[in-house]
C-alpha cells in the first residue's frame, strides 16, 4: 500500500506498508518532488507505473509515468482530460460524468 496526501508542494513523503492493519509503515520516497492533487497510481498491463492527479473545472487531470523502483518521474506530466468550463462535477453537463475518459498517455517509443 502507498499513502500519498494531496499536495502541490515539493519534497512530500510517500509512505508504504505491507501490513497497514498492523500499523507497520516505512518511507517509500523521502522527497516526492512533483507532488500532486488527488493522486492515483495506475499500473498498466505492460507493468509500467503512472500517476494521475488534478482535475477541476479550471485545471485538467495530468498523467506522468513513474519509475517503478524509485517513484521518480520519467519525463514531464501531460494533461489528459478536463471538465467543461463552468460545469459542476457530477452534473449532467460535466464531461467526466457523461462520457468515460477517452484520452490517455501514449506509450513511449521503444
Amino acid at each position: 500500500m502507498v499513502v500519498f496526501g494531496s499536495t502541490y508542494t515539493s519534497d512530500f513523503t510517500l509512505w508504504g506498508s505491507t501490513d497497514p492493519k498492523g500499523n507497520e509503515w516505512f518511507v517509500l520516497v523521502d522527497s516526492f518532488e512533483i507532488g500532486g492533487w488527488d493522486p492515483a497510481f495506475f499500473t498498466d498491463d505492460d507493468g509500467r507505473l503512472y500517476m494521475y492527479n488534478g482535475s477541476s473545472n479550471r485545471y485538467p487531470m495530468y498523467g506522468i509515468e513513474l519509475d517503478r523502483k524509485t517513484f521518480q518521474p520519467k519525463g514531464a506530466a501531460r494533461p489528459c482530460t478536463s471538465l467543461k468550463i463552468g460545469a459542476m462535477a457530477g452534473s449532467a453537463s460535466a464531461s467526466t460524468w457523461t462520457t468515460p475518459f477517452s484520452t490517455h498517455l501514449p506509450k513511449a517509443p521503444g
